[in-house]
């Protein structure tokens, strides 16, 4: 049975996420549907290509963003970022940032998102809502996201890499195929189907 998809739940999943965090009214519905889009995406679209001058958080719905990096002959890519389910990722550095962020956005997987403008954070009659600390929920996650990954960077020994991925990420090594893996901690996939013999 194919997925149902649709604009209104890519909303209502993004209140979902946030009446968890403070109470929801229909003011915080309205603001969403007046200043922000939600979008259908499928595997491989690009949401965001590097240098774009978007100022915009693309919110989680549903499936997987990353941000990916190609090496100059296309031949390899690197993930530098992931965004599972209410995850976001900012098209630059932060939302105070005029700095575009490094590499695309791209979907991994068709699903659904809220593309979220800087502008419509900052809104005067909407302030009150809490977007300030919706928008600092969502850089406090992606930090703690890449807090975790950085350290594998360290990590000389390809095989002692993956094995850490998987005990400190397990979240990312259950949703993320092996290629994509291998991309996102630099190894070889012979390294990420090595390794997931052994866990």
């Amino acid at each position: 049975m194919s997925k149902y998809y649709s604009k209104t739940k890519a909303f209502n999943l993004l209140l979902n996420y946030w009446s968890k965090h403070r109470p929801i009214s229909e003011e915080h519905a309205r603001w969403l549907k007046e200043n922000c889009t939600a979008h259908i995406v499928k595997s491989e679209q690009i949401l965001y290509a590097e240098g774009d001058r978007q100022k915009k958080i693309y919110f989680v719905s549903e499936g997987i963003l990353a941000r990916r990096k190609l090496t100059p002959k296309k031949k390899k890519q690197q993930l530098l970022a992931i965004a599972p389910p209410t995850y976001g990722l900012f098209t630059t550095k932060h939302t105070h940032s005029l700095t575009p962020a490094e590499g695309d956005i791209i979907a991994l997987r068709s699903g659904l998102l809220v593309s979220i403008p800087y502008t419509s954070l900052a809104l005067e009659g909407f302030k009150h809502l809490g977007l300030d600390e919706f928008s600092r929920q969502l850089v406090n996650k992606k930090k703690a996201l890449l807090d975790k990954l950085r350290p594998l960077a360290f990590e000389r020994d390809a095989m002692e890499r993956y094995l850490r991925f998987a005990r400190d990420l397990p979240e990312l090594c259950s949703i993320l195929w092996q290629q994509e893996q291998a991309d996102l901690i630099d190894v070889s996939i012979s390294t990420v189907q090595r390794g997931f013999s052994r866990l």
